[in-house]
Protein backbone atom coordinates (compact mmCIF):
# COMPACT_ATOMS: atom_id res chain seq x y z
CA UNK A 1 0.00 0.00 0.00
CA UNK A 2 1.49 3.42 -1.02
CA UNK A 3 0.30 6.02 1.65
CA UNK A 4 0.95 9.12 -0.70
CA UNK A 5 -1.27 7.62 -3.36
CA UNK A 6 -4.25 9.80 -4.39
CA UNK A 7 -7.39 8.92 -2.78
CA UNK A 8 -5.94 7.63 0.53
CA UNK A 9 -7.28 8.29 3.42
CA UNK A 10 -6.92 7.64 6.94
CA UNK A 11 -9.98 5.26 7.11
CA UNK A 12 -7.94 3.47 3.61
CA UNK A 13 -5.00 3.00 5.26
CA UNK A 14 -6.98 1.29 8.90
CA UNK A 15 -9.00 -0.79 6.40
CA UNK A 16 -5.60 -2.13 4.74
CA UNK A 17 -3.89 -2.86 8.56
CA UNK A 18 -6.90 -4.63 9.61
CA UNK A 19 -7.63 -7.05 7.15
CA UNK A 20 -3.80 -8.34 7.84
CA UNK A 21 -4.05 -11.74 9.30
CA UNK A 22 -0.94 -12.98 11.26
CA UNK A 23 -1.94 -16.30 12.34
CA UNK A 24 -1.81 -17.09 8.52
CA UNK A 25 1.83 -16.20 8.12
CA UNK A 26 3.03 -17.90 11.57
CA UNK A 27 0.58 -21.83 10.63
CA UNK A 28 2.17 -21.16 7.10
CA UNK A 29 5.56 -20.65 8.31
CA UNK A 30 5.67 -23.18 11.18
CA UNK A 31 4.18 -26.16 7.96
CA UNK A 32 7.46 -24.94 6.51
CA UNK A 33 9.97 -25.40 9.28
CA UNK A 34 8.27 -28.77 10.15
CA UNK A 35 8.61 -29.91 6.37
CA UNK A 36 12.18 -28.87 6.57
CA UNK A 37 13.17 -30.96 9.90
CA UNK A 38 11.03 -33.86 8.95
CA UNK A 39 13.16 -34.54 5.70
CA UNK A 40 16.64 -33.79 7.48
CA UNK A 41 17.66 -37.29 9.01
CA UNK A 42 21.09 -36.60 8.85
CA UNK A 43 23.16 -33.50 9.17
CA UNK A 44 26.46 -31.90 9.36
CA UNK A 45 26.37 -30.61 13.06
CA UNK A 46 29.65 -28.53 13.25
CA UNK A 47 32.82 -27.82 11.54
CA UNK A 48 35.86 -26.30 13.25
CA UNK A 49 39.44 -25.78 11.58
CA UNK A 50 42.64 -25.07 13.99
CA UNK A 51 45.85 -23.44 12.69
CA UNK A 52 48.32 -22.83 14.65
CA UNK A 53 51.67 -21.46 14.06
CA UNK A 54 54.34 -21.64 16.46
CA UNK A 55 58.12 -20.18 16.02
CA UNK A 56 60.75 -21.01 18.32
CA UNK A 57 63.87 -18.76 19.46
CA UNK A 58 65.98 -16.99 21.49
CA UNK A 59 69.91 -16.87 23.20
CA UNK A 60 70.94 -19.36 25.94
CA UNK A 61 68.92 -22.11 25.17
CA UNK A 62 69.68 -25.92 24.11
CA UNK A 63 67.49 -25.82 21.12
CA UNK A 64 69.58 -27.04 18.23
CA UNK A 65 68.96 -25.14 14.48
CA UNK A 66 67.94 -27.89 12.64
CA UNK A 67 66.86 -31.42 13.84
CA UNK A 68 69.76 -33.81 14.27
CA UNK A 69 68.97 -36.88 13.01
CA UNK A 70 70.63 -39.42 15.02
CA UNK A 71 68.52 -38.08 18.03
CA UNK A 72 65.81 -38.18 15.99
CA UNK A 73 65.54 -42.16 14.79
CA UNK A 74 66.38 -42.97 18.69
CA UNK A 75 63.06 -43.20 20.66
CA UNK A 76 64.93 -42.70 23.72
CA UNK A 77 66.53 -39.75 22.86
CA UNK A 78 63.56 -37.82 20.78
CA UNK A 79 62.47 -34.43 22.33
CA UNK A 80 60.70 -31.99 21.59
CA UNK A 81 61.09 -28.80 20.99
CA UNK A 82 63.72 -30.49 18.07
CA UNK A 83 64.92 -27.15 16.39
CA UNK A 84 64.66 -23.49 15.89
CA UNK A 85 62.74 -21.31 13.42
CA UNK A 86 58.70 -21.52 11.97
CA UNK A 87 56.38 -24.39 12.10
CA UNK A 88 52.56 -25.03 12.16
CA UNK A 89 50.27 -27.14 13.30
CA UNK A 90 46.67 -28.17 11.63
CA UNK A 91 43.36 -29.92 13.31
CA UNK A 92 39.98 -30.28 11.92
CA UNK A 93 36.88 -30.54 13.69
CA UNK A 94 33.95 -32.14 12.28
CA UNK A 95 30.70 -33.18 13.71
CA UNK A 96 27.67 -35.75 12.21
CA UNK A 97 24.02 -35.92 13.66
CA UNK A 98 21.76 -38.30 13.05
CA UNK A 99 17.73 -38.35 14.27
CA UNK A 100 16.16 -40.66 12.45
CA UNK A 101 12.89 -41.07 14.07
CA UNK A 102 11.62 -38.93 16.96
CA UNK A 103 12.58 -40.66 19.94
CA UNK A 104 16.36 -41.33 18.28
CA UNK A 105 18.99 -38.95 17.96
CA UNK A 106 22.48 -39.53 17.77
CA UNK A 107 25.97 -37.63 17.03
CA UNK A 108 29.53 -37.92 16.80
CA UNK A 109 32.38 -35.34 16.17
CA UNK A 110 35.64 -36.71 15.00
CA UNK A 111 38.70 -34.94 14.89
CA UNK A 112 41.68 -34.95 11.86
CA UNK A 113 45.07 -33.75 12.51
CA UNK A 114 47.12 -32.64 9.73
CA UNK A 115 50.75 -31.04 10.67
CA UNK A 116 51.72 -31.54 14.00
CA UNK A 117 54.55 -29.07 14.76
CA UNK A 118 57.98 -30.06 15.95
CA UNK A 119 58.98 -27.19 17.64
CA UNK A 120 56.57 -25.49 20.69
CA UNK A 121 58.03 -25.70 23.46
CA UNK A 122 54.99 -26.81 25.70
CA UNK A 123 54.65 -30.04 24.36
CA UNK A 124 51.77 -31.31 26.06
CA UNK A 125 48.76 -30.76 23.57
CA UNK A 126 45.87 -32.72 22.12
CA UNK A 127 47.05 -32.80 18.76
CA UNK A 128 50.50 -34.40 19.89
CA UNK A 129 48.33 -37.87 20.24
CA UNK A 130 49.59 -38.56 15.96
CA UNK A 131 52.70 -38.69 17.20
CA UNK A 132 54.74 -41.64 18.34
CA UNK A 133 57.72 -41.36 20.71
CA UNK A 134 60.42 -40.58 18.27
CA UNK A 135 58.21 -38.35 16.38
CA UNK A 136 56.60 -39.80 13.53
CA UNK A 137 53.53 -40.26 12.36
CA UNK A 138 50.98 -42.53 13.78
CA UNK A 139 48.35 -43.96 11.70
CA UNK A 140 45.75 -42.48 14.15
CA UNK A 141 45.10 -38.95 12.27
CA UNK A 142 41.51 -39.59 12.30
CA UNK A 143 40.05 -40.12 15.72
CA UNK A 144 36.21 -39.65 17.29
CA UNK A 145 36.74 -36.50 19.26
CA UNK A 146 32.96 -37.26 21.48
CA UNK A 147 29.85 -38.63 20.78
CA UNK A 148 26.35 -39.24 22.42
CA UNK A 149 22.98 -40.83 21.74
CA UNK A 150 19.33 -40.72 23.37
CA UNK A 151 16.62 -43.21 22.58
CA UNK A 152 13.18 -42.70 24.11
CA UNK A 153 10.84 -45.33 23.82
CA UNK A 154 7.37 -46.48 26.23
CA UNK A 155 9.47 -48.51 28.39
CA UNK A 156 12.87 -47.11 28.45
CA UNK A 157 15.25 -44.31 28.02
CA UNK A 158 19.30 -44.62 26.72
CA UNK A 159 21.89 -42.51 26.69
CA UNK A 160 25.17 -42.89 25.90
CA UNK A 161 28.40 -40.64 26.33
CA UNK A 162 31.85 -40.62 25.27
CA UNK A 163 34.03 -37.89 26.04
CA UNK A 164 30.75 -35.56 26.00
CA UNK A 165 29.12 -33.74 29.59
CA UNK A 166 26.57 -34.58 31.23
CA UNK A 167 24.36 -34.26 34.76
CA UNK A 168 23.90 -36.93 37.14
CA UNK A 169 20.33 -38.68 37.46
CA UNK A 170 20.16 -38.01 41.77
CA UNK A 171 16.56 -35.97 40.86
CA UNK A 172 15.36 -38.98 38.63
CA UNK A 173 15.86 -41.91 40.90
CA UNK A 174 19.48 -42.56 41.29
CA UNK A 175 19.37 -42.95 44.64
CA UNK A 176 23.34 -44.90 44.99
CA UNK A 177 24.93 -42.14 42.11
CA UNK A 178 25.52 -44.96 39.37
CA UNK A 179 25.21 -42.07 36.62
CA UNK A 180 27.11 -39.26 38.52
CA UNK A 181 27.52 -35.77 36.92
CA UNK A 182 30.79 -35.10 33.81
CA UNK A 183 31.73 -31.80 33.00
CA UNK A 184 35.32 -32.14 31.27
CA UNK A 185 37.30 -28.76 30.99
CA UNK A 186 40.28 -28.59 28.91
CA UNK A 187 42.63 -31.34 31.01
CA UNK A 188 40.73 -33.43 29.10
CA UNK A 189 42.32 -32.36 25.78
CA UNK A 190 45.65 -31.07 26.87
CA UNK A 191 46.41 -34.32 28.77
CA UNK A 192 44.77 -36.60 25.87
CA UNK A 193 42.90 -37.88 28.58
CA UNK A 194 40.46 -41.06 28.39
CA UNK A 195 37.31 -41.24 30.51
CA UNK A 196 35.11 -44.12 31.07
CA UNK A 197 31.63 -42.45 29.92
Amino acid sequence: MNPYASGTTLASVDAYFDNIQLIDAVLRARGDKAALESNQKIRLSNFRAEFETFNTGGTLITTPDSPDPAVQNDPNQAAYPDELGFDHMQSFFFGVEANPTPNLRASASFNLVGNVANNPIDEIFYENIVRDRIGNRSDGNLRLYNADFNWTAKDFDVRGFYRTGHYHWGYEGDFFGLYPEANYGPNLDIYNGEILG
